[in-house]
Order: structure tokens, then C-alpha cells, then sequence
């Protein structure tokens, strides 16, 4: 992870979850250790529904919703 930002805790998934600015990337980080690539796409604008520039992570039960 170059750029983390969004950075959100789950306490029913004791994990944490973060976006790669950068990377165009969203994490999951469990309590173990264990790094999780959820999501990563290259260079785009968005338009496709894909990452652009992810900065806020929200978890709901078992969804995780990034936002820009």
C-alpha cells in the first residue's frame, strides 16, 4: 500500500479495512495479520463502476462499500 486511506474498523469481522488512493485498491487486514486484496483495478476513471481514487471504506454486516 502506497497511499491508505478510509480506514475502517469492523468489530464483527475483527478486521480492518482500508483503500489504496494510489492503487486504486481496498484491503481487508484481519486481526491475525492476514492482508486480503478485496478489490483493485488499474488506472480508470470510474465511469465503468470501477475504483478511482478510493478514500472511505463503510462496512455494513457482511457489506463493505468504498466511496470516493
Amino acid at each position: 500500500m502506497i497511499a491508505s486511506d478510509g480506514i475502517q474498523w469492523d468489530r464483527q469481522s475483527n478486521a480492518r479495512y482500508t483503500t489504496d488512493v494510489f492503487y486504486n485498491a481496498v484491503y481487508k487486514l484481519d486481526i491475525q495479520g492476514k492482508l486480503t486484496l478485496l478489490s483493485k483495478n488499474g488506472d480508470t476513471n470510474g465511469i465503468n463502476g470501477e475504483l478511482d481514487a478510493p478514500n472511505e471504506m463503510i462496512v455494513r454486516g457482511n457489506n463493505t462499500n468504498c466511496i470516493k
